[in-house]
Formats: structure tokens, sequence, C-alpha cells
């Protein structure tokens, strides 16, 4: 399937999808704590956000609480007129219909993943902030193996989770060893290598677990290509509990939830990486 009928579809869906909508609905501002959490440590008062990939958007209500120059965008005009706010506009977060250089930060929750041309969106996350300016992806590392031990974990408790990774007992053993080895091929490799999967549309992702997602997101790939389009990393991962924390220093790549926080440099670094990024691919 190409990536302009995947992009169709997934309009589609979010668009018409009311059980979907139903889900999101039901995260509380709990939900959203982390989150808020991040964007206060980045962003001032006056600054511009755009909470990117909102849906009915409760992360942006509760962010322009905060930070009142905040709105929220979202691909589906169910989700978005859903609260009747006028701070979130429909667009496609491919072509952002969002002047260069002209928000302090872009920040986004459990979106990334569900998009079909990773290289685009981060291409306009980048484009939209202004130099220094700040990008902020947190969204689950689909490549962690600690996902299937969790799994697993679920299994022995007797606590079957839904999920589209580890459907089966002996599935939690094969998706354990397959992101095992992502990590692994994906450090040694210097570039990024963006993949993706057919999302489940069916009412199965109604329910959550990302049946529906799309690219395969993992801080590797998102972090070398931001670095491409030369920004600064200042994270990939932030623990929340004592575990999570140790594992967010020592093991990144590992953890189950990714926490991005790139700063966009000045042109004339982004310039400079541009004309060698490209002197080599004509090599």
């Amino acid at each position: 399937m190409d990536k302009k009928e995947l992009r169709n579809q997934l309009s589609d869906y979010y668009s018409t999808s009311t059980g979907y909508l139903a889900g999101l609905q039901e995260k509380g501002p709990t939900y959203f704590r982390h989150y808020m959490e991040m964007v206060s440590n980045l962003a001032k008062e006056e600054s511009m956000i755009l909470d990117l990939g909102c849906g009915p958007g409760i992360s942006t209500r509760l962010l322009k609480s905060r930070f009142g120059n905040t709105f929220g965008a979202d691909l589906s005009f169910l989700f978005v007129q859903s609260d009747g706010d006028g701070d979130k506009i429909v667009c496609d977060a491919h072509d952002l219909p969002v002047s260069d250089n002209s928000l302090d930060l872009v920040a986004s929750f459990e979106f990334i993943e569900h998009i079909c041309d990773a290289e685009k969106v981060l291409d306009e996350m980048v484009r939209s902030v202004k130099s220094d300016g700040t990008i902020l992806i947190m969204s689950p590392n689909l490549y962690s193996p600690l996902i299937p031990v969790k799994a697993l974990l679920s299994y022995l408790h007797g606590q079957k989770r839904s999920s589209p990774w580890t459907s089966t007992f002996f599935s939690i053993f094969s998706r354990f060893f397959y992101n095992l080895s992502m990590i692994v091929v994906r450090k040694a490799d210097p570039n990024p290598r963006f993949r993706y999967r057919t999302p489940d549309l069916s009412p199965r992702a109604d329910q959550g677990g990302d049946f529906d997602s799309v690219f395969m997101a993992n801080p590797l790939d998102i972090s070398k290509y931001l670095r491409r389009r030369g920004c600064r990393i200042l994270s990939t991962s932030i623990g929340q509990s004592r575990a999570g924390k140790l594992i967010s220093r020592y093991l990144p790549s590992f953890a189950t939830g990714m926490v991005i926080i790139a700063e966009k440099r000045g042109e004339g670094v982004q310039n400079k990486l541009k004309s060698r990024i490209d002197g080599q691919s004509r090599r």
C-alpha cells in the first residue's frame, strides 16, 4: 500500500470512529501529567506552542491553561470538533499550515507512531519551529524489548493485555528477540531507517494498544534523523520510577517510552549539515 492511500485510510478511520474518540475522551488530566511536566520545563509563559496530534484536545486545553499561546492540531475533524473549543485546527501533520520558524515549541504526545511518512512529519516540525526552539516527542518506543517482558509478566499474573505485538504467549518471545535485534542493527547503522506496518483499523483499534500504529517509532531512528536536520538532541528517554530512570540513563533505547527533546540550531548549522549529507549521497 502506498503512503498516499494509507494516509487516506487513516484519515477516514479517525474521522468516523466514534469508538476511538470515546477512548480518547476517557483519558483525564492524570494521563497527561508527565507530558504537562515536560512542556512546562521547556516552555515559557509567552511561548507559542503547537500540540500536534491533539485528538479531542484534552492536552491542548491543559496546556493552554498555563501557556496562553497554545493551539492544537489533528487530522480528524471528528476529534477536533468534539468539545467545541476553538483553539484547535484540522490539518495533516505531513503539511502543516504554519509559517517557517514561527513556533517556540512543537510538542506531541502518543502521536508519532500513527504517521505514515516520518521524514515528512519530522521535516515539518523542524521547519515550523524557530532557531533555538524545541521539538518534544513523547511516544512508546515500539522496538523496546521491555514491551514483551511486560506482556510476559501480565500473562504470568493472569492478565492478558490487548496488543498487536504479543497476541499469543509464544509471540512474546519472538517479539523480544525481534526488538532486541532491531536495536542492535540500528545502533550499528549510522543512518535512520524508518519502517512501517499495516495498521489494524478494525474495531479492535478502538480499544487502544496501538493496533492503529503505522510508524515503528523508536528513539534511535528519530534522533539520527533530527541530528541530520541540524538539531541538537537533549534527551531520548526520561524515566519516572527508579527503575525507569536507571534504564533511561544507561539503556535509553530499551525504555518502553521515549522522550525526545531536540533543539533546533541556527540556519547556518542546518545548511552546513545538509550540504554534507547531500555530498555523501552523491558519492
